[in-house]
Formats: structure tokens, C-alpha cells, sequence
């Protein structure tokens, strides 16, 4: 009887384990839909911004905010913002949210390319027949500098102009 109740109630502690590691994997899913939402939305609030002030549609244009409230801006003054219009702060949002996509941007970018530069670097000194080792045997007489010492032993013919290989150089740089 003692066994069954210790049973029945270590399987009720499983089923609610179970559902609380469900829940928390729908949370997350939920987390990522949202971000990629406000993402979303940010980036049609830019275009819209970019519309709007292509069409001269802008009431007041964040560039025409009293200059005296440039410091309460930089510093999130809330009363300064408060005196604001509603306008002048839609505006003001619209022009952070665009440097903010603009920003976002530029890190895209740069990272992107520390990652190909990288990646051309690499690709630049590593043997072209298994791709893992630094090259560092000169084939002669082509002068390909192409392979790593390894695949040189096994390889009778240049990969890059196909002359016969007749003798290696070990070279490092």
C-alpha cells in the first residue's frame, strides 16, 4: 500500500517535471518570437520613418528639437523629454530607432567582415588538398607554395597547375 502511494506520487512529480521543462521550452520559444517581432517591427517603423520623411511628412523632424534639450536627450532627462510634444517625441524616437538600426548595421557588417578576412586569411595559408594544415612545402619547378608536408609526400603532380612535382622545398613563414 506504502509502495503504491510512493509509486503513484513519483509518478505524479515526473508528469509535473516534465510539464514544467514543457513550459519553459514554450517561454523560450515565446522569448525568441518576441524579440524577432520587435525586430520586425523596428524595421517597418524605419521605413516608415524614411516615407514619412522622404514625403516632407514629419511635423518636427528630430534635427529642429530646441538645442537646449540636446543635453536632456543625452542624458534621458525625463522632465526636459516631458516638455516635449507628442510630435517631437515621436520624432525623436523615430530618429534614434533609425541611428539604432544604423548601428546595428555597422556591427553587422563589421562582423562580417572580421569573419571573411579571417576565413581569407586561413584559406591563404591552408594546404589546398586537406585543408587543415598550414602550407608549407614548395613544389618545384612550378613554385607553388600549396600544400603542407603531408600531402606533399603523396602527391606526384602540382593540384594547382598539374606539372609533375620533382622535388620539394620545406619552407615555413
Amino acid at each position: 500500500m506504502l509502495i503504491d502511494a510512493v509509486a503513484s506520487e513519483a509518478e505524479a512529480s515526473a508528469g509535473w517535471r516534465q510539464a514544467a521543462i514543457d513550459m519553459s521550452e514554450s517561454v523560450n520559444d515565446l522569448s525568441l518570437q518576441l524579440q524577432n517581432r520587435e525586430r520586425e517591427l523596428l524595421e517597418l517603423q524605419v521605413i516608415s520613418y524614411g516615407f514619412y520623411s522622404s514625403a516632407g511628412l514629419l511635423l518636427a523632424p528630430s534635427h529642429t528639437v530646441a538645442p537646449q534639450l540636446a543635453h536632456a536627450v543625452a542624458t534621458a532627462d525625463r522632465a526636459a523629454l516631458q516638455s516635449l510634444c507628442d510630435e517631437q517625441l515621436r520624432s525623436l524616437e523615430d530618429s534614434f530607432m533609425l541611428r539604432l538600426v544604423t548601428v546595428r548595421d555597422m556591427q553587422r557588417e563589421r562582423e562580417e567582415a572580421r569573419i571573411a578576412s579571417a576565413r581569407s586569411e586561413s584559406d591563404k595559408m591552408t594546404c589546398v588538398v586537406c585543408l587543415s594544415a598550414e602550407r608549407n612545402m614548395l613544389l618545384l619547378p612550378c613554385k607553388h607554395l600549396v600544400l603542407c608536408a603531408a600531402c606533399a609526400s603523396k602527391v606526384s603532380v602540382c593540384p594547382m597547375c598539374r606539372t609533375a612535382v620533382q622535388d620539394t622545398v620545406a619552407c615555413w613563414l
